[in-house]
């Protein structure tokens, strides 16, 4: 027994030596006799961790039609850490991009030319480069005073930039700005959406590249030039300004964000959430593992009420109209128009137009010139434009009388051309036009300027201006855009905050749509569609629903919220008869316009705003079929001149054809 235990110890001794050995040889093999690769292979490898940048979330028409989507486009990553030195790499990352014909990311404001050295740009006097500017040079104590020259003598010094040229220090410079202005730690996008020309260079010269990467980068892109700009909105990089703000929610300096329209107003959902990758990378840069991942999830699809097709149509037209109008008038003429197409029975936005607008792929190329265009293009006029309604506005001023009693569908007004009830002020209709005898729906059949002066007198400016309140004027309409503006209803309170005075003139003029009076084509189509619908104000919405890109989920869905004006039928038949007549009987101030269409039986209004000095504002609203409304529309041309009824009919029937042919979808 006890040799069996001498042998059992003596055995579990041995296996001892024995593992003893195999660790010692192995530690021996790693030490020694490989220990000067293993070394070297530390030594040369570099563990990198990157961002996966989600893609946006698309923005879809009401048929599922992409107008803003992401693509994978290449873009270059430089990653200071991996710089052997990064004012070389940075010069060598410029020259070849100065020998390509694509562009690197380059906002610091001063450039440098061989004949006038240094000076600064034209972005240098936007208060949003000027701030940034400031706060980078004050980090480094060099005065924001001082001349271009002076700053970047001591920036050259600051970056320890001797032995290069000048123009040479320039684009090193303006790269490091961007590294410290936008760059997650020491990372920075250089450039973006890239050729495979220039992704092949930087391959080429990688050796003299740690630092820099290419990357497949999501890319917002859209699928129609200059169209719907003023709704989709552009994004960009963070500001400087923006980021304390921002960084709270999650965002880095260098991503990207939605800044106007649905992009802006809708970022929470179309934003995507970044992903990340763990790499080791071997001393040329080459990854030889990925340590971990996580992937990137995209964004929400945002789909809009606007029908695509019919808002080519749209804009191809008003670009025609524009040129029409300016071939009658002269080169002064239309400096801006806008079209509002609404479904009045929900208040879904088909169509929003602007004239003149924006190509969104170019915003920041033609930031600088269009900024200064004193034709205003980045400004949303369906939303933000304010003109006079003119005659559109005699519907408010016949609800109110009709309303009250002041009038009724048997009061006769007999015009002479001229309303002579006060003796000091007599205004005219147009033209001074001898109407006869007209009840209410021969004045707006025949835009009787004399009718509605009686009517508003006998009615009362107080009234009037609850009426319009009533129909939405002098308050923003609710649509899921910023920069809307309430607009002005003209009355006594309003003209008092002015330190002016209200005579009853003005209560006149304000029965016809002219004095204070200021409104959007937004607030036209609600307007329009309210009596188009029988008389329900419905918030006009250009969203129709928030889904998810991945399972199809729907996150949030806009509904119908109307609210009953309490206006009696008996004056809605009224006023809608008048407008019918105003369009399809001999006489109607739109007849001329409408009288070959038979595509359907159109039901509308033509306006004139005068200006002192200047040619007047057209303006077309109205709805169709007459019998049981599926479209309203309006169409405002500024400053247009007279004799333009025709064009902006023309554009109306061009959207009319398409609704009502087969070409147009019925949304799913």
């Amino acid at each position: 027994m006890k040799n069996i235990k001498r042998g059992r110890v003596i055995f579990l001794f041995v296996l001892v030596l024995c593992i003893c050995a195999v660790f010692i040889a192995r530690l021996f093999q790693l030490q020694i006799i490989d220990g000067k690769a293993y070394r070297e292979r530390s030594v040369n490898t570099i563990v990198s961790t990157s961002v996966i940048k989600a893609s946006r979330g698309s923005i879809l028409d009401r048929y599922g039609t992409p107008l803003a989507q992401d693509k994978q486009t290449m873009s270059v990553i430089v990653d200071r850490t991996l710089a052997e030195d990064i004012n070389a790499e940075l010069c060598r990352l410029v020259e070849i991009f100065d020998s390509s014909e694509d562009e690197y990311i380059n906002t610091f404001p001063i450039s440098y030319s061989e004949s006038e050295g240094y000076s600064f740009d034209e972005s240098y006097s936007e208060e949003e480069t000027a701030a940034a500017l400031t706060g980078y040079l004050e980090s480094k104590d060099i005065d924001p005073a001082a001349s271009a020259a002076e700053i970047a003598e001591q920036l050259a010094e600051y970056y320890e930039l001797e032995g290069y040229t000048s123009a040479q220090a320039a684009g090193i410079i303006g790269a490091r700005y961007e590294l410290e202005q936008r760059g997650v730690g020491n990372v920075f996008t250089f450039a973006e959406d890239i050729s495979i020309q220039t992704a092949t260079m930087i391959k080429e010269n990688a050796s003299a590249l740690k630092s820099v990467s290419v990357e497949q980068i999501p890319t917002r892109v859209y699928s129609y030039e200059n169209s719907c700009s003023h709704v989709l909105g552009y994004v960009g990089r963070i500001y400087a300004s923006e980021y304390d703000q921002l960084r709270e929610q999650g965002y880095k300096l260098d991503d990207i964000v939605g800044k106007s329209g649905i992009e802006k107003i809708y970022e929470p959902y179309l934003r995507g959430k970044d992903g990340s990758q763990s790499v080791s990378k071997d001393s040329d840069g080459v990854i030889t593992s990925v340590i971990s991942s996580t992937e990137a999830v995209s964004g929400s699809d945002v789909i809009l009420t606007v029908d695509s097709r019919m808002q080519l149509i749209v804009e191809d037209a008003l670009q025609r109209l524009v040129r029409n109008v300016r071939a009658l008038n002269g080169d002064s003429a239309a400096t801006s128009a806008s079209v509002v197409i609404m479904d009045p029975d929900n208040g879904q936005v088909l169509s929003l137009a602007n004239y003149p607008t924006f190509n969104l792929s170019t915003y920041y190329e033609d930031y600088d010139i269009l900024s200064k265009d004193e034709s205003s293009p980045y400004v949303n006029r369906a939303i933000a434009g304010l003109y006079p309604p003119g005659s559109t506005f005699k519907m408010v001023t016949a609800t109110a009388a009709l309303e009250t009693g002041a009038v009724n569908a048997s009061t006769i007004y007999d015009c002479t051309g001229r309303y002579t009830y006060y003796n000091d002020y007599q205004p005219a209709c147009f033209n001074s036009t001898v109407h006869g005898e007209v009840d209410v729906i021969e004045a707006i059949k025949r835009s009787c300027n004399s009718y509605f002066f009686d009517a508003v007198r006998l009615t009362g400016i107080d009234k009037l201006v609850s009426y319009a309140e009533l129909y939405g004027f002098g308050s923003v309409t609710g649509i899921e855009l910023s920069g809307e503006l309430p607009g002005i209803i003209a009355g006594p309170e309003y003209r008092y905050s002015q330190d002016g005075t209200w005579n009853s003139g003005d209560t006149l003029l304000a029965g016809i749509g002219q004095s204070d009076n200021l409104v959007t084509p937004m607030q036209l189509a609600v307007y329009t569609s309210a009596v188009a619908n029988g008389g329900t104000r419905y918030t006009p919405h250009i969203v129709h629903s928030v889904r998810d890109s991945l399972t199809g989920e729907i996150l949030q869905q806009s509904v119908p919220e109307g609210v009953s004006l309490g206006i009696s039928a008996s004056t809605m038949q009224l006023i809608r008869d008048g407008m019918y007549a105003c369009a399809q009987e001999q006489g109607g101030s739109a007849y001329n316009s409408f009288a070959d269409y038979t595509a359907t039986t159109v039901c509308a209004k033509t306006g004139t705003a005068e200006y002192a000095s200047e040619l007047p504002t057209a303006l077309l609203v109205g709805y169709a079929p007459a019998e049981d409304p599926e479209i309203a529309f309006v169409v405002v041309v500024e400053h247009s001149g007279t004799s333009v009824t025709r064009y902006l009919a023309s554009l109306v029937k061009e959207v009319l054809n398409y609704y009502f042919s087969s070409q147009a979808q019925t949304a799913g």
